[in-house]
């Protein structure tokens, strides 16, 4: 396949996808060991942003590339000898309420129970920031703290439907929203993982997921929905009442005396 380049050549010129993805990488390697911003990346290829977006989601997908920080890549071959930051994420949804999700989850559907945070860098990622195996499900672990392209699988997927970015299946997007949910192949072989959304103020901040083999899931799909949607309205109620806990303890706020607490308590 073959598509105009986005500038920096002869505009009747054609590239092919891949020389553009060379571009990038080469532009990577004489930028040093890195980490390097997506700023410094984009100055030495002359692609344009959301084309050099592309390729380093792209390159995540195949762990070709890595990102360590909010903004910042790196070759994977150059992870040893790249500056070394730990990865920044505090999520919302890896608070208290994110735990008790987890917990409620897994509880619920007696499978591996997910808990995936949005990081939403230059080229938003997701992380899996909790995970409660079951002797039923398959094990997340292996992904537990990795940033991970939100095309990979399901969490990602139901995090992606509610951004206004690229989808890699456009007519899903609005299956996805529509239902709630969102279904991919799991971890490992004859495996599955369903996931919905965490949501606030209509902004994902993360995902709550079920993988269990396929069968399974297929076999008590509204049964696996119906727990994670329980599980997400449970986080969405431990959200709101600690949103409402600091607003009362607030400074900027003077404190109510007895009568008012209580009927703010109402």
């Amino acid at each position: 396949m073959h598509a105009l380049i986005d500038g920096g050549r002869n505009p009747g010129e054609r590239e092919h996808v891949s020389d553009r993805a060379f571009r990038v990488l080469k532009a990577m390697r004489d930028l040093g060991n890195g980490p390097h911003s997506l700023r410094s990346i984009i100055g030495r290829t002359e692609l344009s942003r959301s084309t050099v977006q592309r390729l380093i989601q792209s390159g995540m997908k195949n762990e070709v590339i890595w990102q360590p920080r909010h903004g910042y890549y790196a070759l994977t071959e150059n992870r040893e000898k790249a500056d070394p930051h730990p990865w920044q994420c505090v999520p919302a949804s890896a608070s208290t309420p994110g735990r008790h999700a987890l917990g409620f989850l897994a509880e619920q559907s007696g499978h591996t129970a997910g808990l995936h945070a949005a990081v939403l860098t230059d080229v938003p990622v997701q992380v899996c920031v909790g995970c409660l195996d079951s002797p039923n499900g398959v094990s997340q672990r292996t992904s537990l703290g990795r940033p991970r392209p939100l095309a990979e699988n399901a969490a990602g997927l139901a995090i992606l439907a509610h951004l206004g970015l690229p989808h890699p299946r456009p007519g899903e997007r609005h299956a996805i929203r529509f239902r709630g949910w969102a279904s991919s192949p799991g971890p490992a072989p004859d495996s599955q993982m369903i996931a919905v959304p965490l949501l606030r103020f209509g902004l994902p901040v993360g995902a709550l997921s079920i993988t269990s083999g396929t069968d399974e899931i297929r076999g008590r799909l509204a049964a696996h929905v119906t727990a994670l949607k329980r599980a997400a309205g449970h986080w969405n109620s431990l959200t709101a009442r600690s949103t409402a806990a600091e607003i009362r303890n607030s400074q900027c706020y003077p404190k109510p005396d007895s009568r008012a607490d209580y009927r703010a308590d109402l």
